[in-house]
């Protein structure tokens, strides 16, 4: 299984951002950088934004460097989203939420996608099937 990540962190703590961006961040695509000056309109002091397409062994080792947990929320999903070979397409397709909140907002949208022997994308899958799978075994 692949998993097209959209990767969130906002935190008010410069040492906490350091803590959060993946270890290979090099991989990930930085879509939004941003650090906020003191009174400006954000709860937030520094965000970060990050997207990729993950492995099995890769998308375990991010959620257990992260911390985040499925959530059993029903997203809209994501437009412009990631296919399974990393090349984004302009549409909508449905995610999963994944979050932690403890002092830092972290969340990340995964889309997963299942494949076939040879390692494609298996297309026709059961959306509602596999997010629940995927719920119950990334849960709190």
């Amino acid at each position: 299984m692949r998993y097209a990540v959209i990767y969130t962190i906002d935190t008010d703590d410069e040492n906490e951002m350091v803590a959060f961006i993946p270890t290979d961040f090099k991989k990930w695509n930085n879509t939004e950088s941003y650090d906020n000056q003191p009174g400006e309109m954000s709860e937030y002091m520094f965000h970060r934004k990050y997207c990729r397409v993950l492995n099995q062994a890769e998308f375990d080792e991010f959620v257990g460097q992260t911390g985040m947990y499925a959530s059993d929320i029903e997203t809209m999903g994501v437009i412009g989203h990631l296919d399974a070979f990393g090349d984004i397409i302009l549409g909508l397709s449905p995610a999963i939420s994944f979050d932690n909140t403890d002092g830092t907002y972290l969340n990340a949208y995964v889309t997963p996608y299942i494949e076939n022997a040879a390692g494609e994308p298996e297309p026709g899958y059961d959306w509602e099937t596999v997010r629940d799978e995927i719920i119950t075994k990334y849960k709190a």
